[in-house]
């Protein structure tokens, strides 16, 4: 065979191949639809002001992260971990879950998903064009889910993305005069003070959510959140799913323990009771739209904070930290110290020997120091270890 003959034989092989082809001009099906009917008046709750504009309402899909809350958290938090051998709450440490622990059955942002523009009539129909990313699966090739709220937003900078928020990490500074120079007055005021540090949190929140002047340039505007579908699993929600292979009941991602298995690919759940004893109304996407009501922003704030790792620090004799937070001493090598008020909540765990990832880790990233801090109010753990 010449050489001509060999390429016209492959052009005639691409062109049986391509014969099926789209063009261009053709308008790709989405694998769903999803209706969003959303409701309120958004001129009440938006804020007033030449710096916040017009609202560009958006409806979107968030998927899910795997929630990991801090263990001081749930055994403070959840009324299933109400034990004899779980943390005895007094006053200093109810006063740091309040001001430092989000809710520990709480939905948590991961990816976002699909969106669409709200309409005047309040109606926004988002196509699903593609399938969830990998980095959201749970589970493995042969059996993983993925679960997702529906959340609305005045788009502010119009890039059609939520921006999550985030806590604001302690920057305790050295200061003779600062709030945490003087050092801790003993455990017994840190109740009081940890109560009016929870609604400092709030009130600064509120600042914070209505957004303020952030600057002429677009791209550093804060989106302001507006409702969700999906605040908590103690609180009825509605959740949408995406299912590949086989189903896992006794998963702990988001359980929704005596619900029948969703079904295979895109589904909506209406939830209702305990991640332990659920009710569920399974149903394709098409079957009904997703009602959300508007809701001011600070009541909706907590389920746009992005997931947070547990943090602990190993402390420093030359940095004080801001006692006049919630703080507790949970043993004599730990004190946990909610984090400063903002639009998340978040608590600081600071070990005088410990890692940073894993308070049980068998080898710690940093060793119990020669002397300790001389602001470190919990006592001396190597006294009590001898």
């Amino acid at each position: 065979m010449t050489r001509r003959s060999s390429w016209l034989v492959v052009a005639a092989a691409l062109a049986a191949c391509t014969a099926d082809l789209q063009t261009l001009n053709d308008v790709a099906t989405p694998l769903a639809r999803l209706t969003v009917h959303v409701k309120g008046d958004i001129a009440a709750l938006h804020p007033k002001g030449p710096d916040f504009g017009t609202p560009n309402l958006r409806a979107q899909v968030v998927w899910g992260a795997t929630w990991n809350p801090d263990p001081f958290c749930t055994l403070a938090m959840s009324p299933f971990a109400k034990k004899p051998e779980a943390l005895p709450l007094d006053a200093s440490m109810t006063a740091v879950a309040a001001a430092g622990c989000r809710d520990v059955f709480g939905f948590i942002p991961g990816q976002p998903g699909p969106s669409a523009a709200v309409g005047p009539d309040g109606v926004a129909d988002i196509d699903i064009m593609a399938l969830p990313p990998a980095s959201v699966l749970v589970g493995t090739p042969a059996a993983r889910i993925v679960y997702g709220a529906v959340v609305v937003y005045d788009d502010r900078n119009a890039d059609q993305q939520y921006r999550l928020l985030r806590t604001v990490e302690p920057r305790w500074q050295l200061d003779d005069d600062g709030p945490g120079s003087g050092g801790p007055n003993g455990q017994g005021g840190q109740g009081g003070q940890g109560q009016q540090g929870g609604q400092g949190g709030q009130g600064g929140g509120n600042v914070n959510a209505a957004g303020g002047p952030q600057g002429s340039n677009g791209q550093n505007k804060q989106d302001f959140f507006y409702a969700t579908s999906f605040v908590s699993m103690l609180a009825p929600h509605a959740r949408i799913a995406y299912r590949e292979g086989a189903y896992n009941s006794a998963s702990f991602y988001y359980p929704m323990l005596g619900c029948a298995a969703p079904p295979g690919g895109y589904s909506a759940i209406a939830v209702s009771g305990s991640p332990l004893q659920s009710t569920c109304d399974i149903r394709t996407l098409e079957a009904k739209p997703i009602e959300l009501a508007l809701q001011p922003t600070e009541t909706v704030r907590q389920s746009f904070c992005r997931a947070e790792q547990v943090r602990y620090r190993e402390p420093s004799a030359e940095v004080t930290p801001d006692f006049s937070l919630p703080w507790a001493c949970l043993e004599p090598n730990e004190l946990v110290i909610a984090d400063k008020p903002g639009e998340c909540k978040g608590l600081t765990h600071l070990q005088l020997q410990g890692c940073r990832a894993d308070k049980t880790c068998k080898e710690p990233n940093w060793p119990m120091p020669a002397q300790l801090p001389p602001w470190w109010p919990c006592g001396d753990p190597r006294k009590v270890a001898k």
